[in-house]
């Protein structure tokens, strides 16, 4: 007999399903076999302790204790959850807002930041650069916008919903 058969006669044995002709097998298994052997006599030391232990009992409110306890934790790890998910989305829409304030304050003030790096005489070649360029970008994103109401009141429907969505989920997990 192999030692995993063994073992799954061993588990038999001891939730007293091992038939008669299963246990002499077993029993000549485990005296050639030293491993098993060990085996079979730490399981039945235990189920021999468990039996001692079949007595006991548990205090009225046992239960009702350990309920409590499993719905503080699964309370916890929800509320855990759902504070890290709220400060990462915070932490990307603050970002966006960031980048997007940025944006908008450079393509406002676009013509006195040009002054400026024209007027510098350290900077006076990059500023003739950066004119260029930002002549350029502006043109292209005027053009751009102009041409494209459509697809930026899409993108600003698009994140309202986005924002529809985020308030109906907090409003449900309070």
């Amino acid at each position: 007999m192999e030692c995993k058969k063994a073992e799954k006669y061993i588990m038999k044995y001891m939730d007293n399903e091992l038939s008669e002709e299963e246990a002499k097998v077993l029993n000549s298994h485990i005296m050639v076999c030293d491993f098993c052997k060990n085996d079979f006599y730490i399981y039945d030391n235990i189920l021999n302790e468990l039996n001692i232990l079949e007595n006991f009992e548990a205090p009225i409110d046992f239960e009702n204790s350990v309920i409590s306890k499993i719905e503080k934790l699964i309370e916890r790890e929800y509320n855990k959850y759902h504070f890290v998910n709220n400060t990462i989305t915070s932490v990307i829409l603050l970002s966006f807002s960031i980048f997007f304030s940025i944006i908008t304050l450079l393509i406002l003030f676009r013509g006195n930041i040009i002054t400026y790096f024209l007027n510098n005489s350290y900077i006076s070649e990059q500023g003739q650069i950066i004119k260029q360029l930002t002549n350029n970008t502006f043109f292209v994103v005027n053009s751009t916008i102009l041409n494209s109401i459509g697809i930026l009141f899409g993108l600003l429907a698009i994140i309202c919903v986005l924002q529809f969505i985020f308030l109906k989920r907090k409003k449900h997990t309070k």
